[in-house]
């Protein structure tokens, strides 16, 4: 059934009486009524349970008083009878959602609220105003990454959202450090347009110092250690540090012993392999940081050096070696004459 009401309607009522609370003095009657009533549409069973819903809603009043005590006294005694070993009352079973519908509904109120919000600072503070249950934290971190990918074009309103969490409570920045390591080792797995909004985003916490650098430690800068896509994430990174901080200030960063980040940052940075160092120096100079790469290149020109001297010892000590080896067959073989001319001069003395 469709009611259509319009509101310039000229026999529309509004009975605006109905607005205004009034106790009513014949309750009791009134309910009974409505028992009946209910009887005849719902059938015997509904009827009877509202009737005795209401008679037990006057009688539980006027009960309540006295019961009260005797309730808590029993409950009392009881709880320590009836609680488990877990806290858990015995018989009583618990449901377990793996539908996870909870988890999506929060990742829509998530959504909605940084798309509804005018500025970073509304989101930021509606964010936190959000019921999100312990263990869920890094839900809020995914979804604002996940959100800021989704853009046509990188929007600084998602980067300046993500500096708010993480430099009001480090658990955000916690939580977007992980999420940054999840990012890189499943970075093949998005598109171009969503990974270049991804690299900026962390370029933004990376720069303003709402995540620090010690994140780069996932990554390992060799020919087999990276894809195509994991470098042009990683060259994106960069390049957005070294426009904002400028080319010194970056090397000095990934150099600093502030926070062990020259350690964390040793896989972009490789100096034992060599062949790992060339692609590395080849890697940064070709997105146009090669000046940070000026340690690796000395390094590279004393390796050989070092390589030659290791060869020249070892080739000593094979000479020596082998001219041992020849002059004790010398002296064997000249003992042997020796003995065999004696041998000779003995027999010939005989006869």
């Amino acid at each position: 059934i469709v009611h259509e009401v319009a509101l310039d309607d000229e026999d529309l009522e509004a009975h605006d009486e109905l607005n205004v609370f009034k106790t009513d003095d014949a309750y009791e009657e009134n309910e009974r009524k409505y028992a009946s009533i209910s009887r005849e549409i719902l059938g015997g069973d509904d009827s009877d349970e509202a009737e005795a819903g209401a008679e037990s809603g006057s009688a539980s009043d006027s009960e309540s008083g006295s019961e009260s005590d005797e309730a808590k006294g029993d409950a009392a005694d009881n709880d320590s009878h009836e609680l488990g070993e877990v806290g858990q009352k015995p018989g009583v079973q618990k449901i377990h959602d793996l539908t996870e519908t909870e988890k999506v509904n929060l990742r829509r109120t998530i959504y909605l609220t940084i798309m509804s919000s005018l500025s970073f600072d509304e989101a930021a503070h509606k964010l936190l105003k959000i019921q999100i249950r312990p263990g869920e934290e890094q839900e809020l971190c995914n979804m604002v990454i996940e959100s800021c990918s989704q853009e046509r074009t990188y929007k600084a309103f998602f980067g300046l959202i993500g500096e708010r969490l993480c430099k009001l409570n480090r658990t955000w920045a916690h939580g977007f450090a992980l999420s940054f390591a999840s990012c890189y080792e499943s970075i093949h797995c998005y598109e171009t347009n969503h990974l270049r909004n991804i690299a900026h985003f962390f370029a933004h916490l990376l720069v303003t110092g709402a995540l620090q650098l010690s994140v780069l430690q996932v990554v390992v800068l060799t020919e087999e250690a990276t894809t195509s896509s994991s470098r042009i994430f990683l060259k994106i990174v960069l390049q957005d540090m070294s426009e904002e901080l400028g080319m010194k200030t970056l090397n000095d960063r990934l150099k600093s012993t502030e926070y062990k980040v020259s350690e964390a940052v040793k896989g972009m940075f490789p100096s034992n392999n060599v062949q790992a160092m060339r692609f590395a120096i080849n890697y940064y100079t070709s997105i146009g940081l090669g000046a940070i790469t000026e340690e690796m290149r000395e390094q590279l020109k004393a390796l050989p050096l070092l390589t030659a001297g290791d060869n020249s010892s070892d080739s000593d000590s094979s000479s020596d070696s082998s001219s041992g080896s020849s002059s004790g067959s010398y002296t064997s073989s000249s003992s042997d004459s020796g003995s065999g001319s004696d041998i000779d001069s003995s027999s010939g003395s005989k006869s």
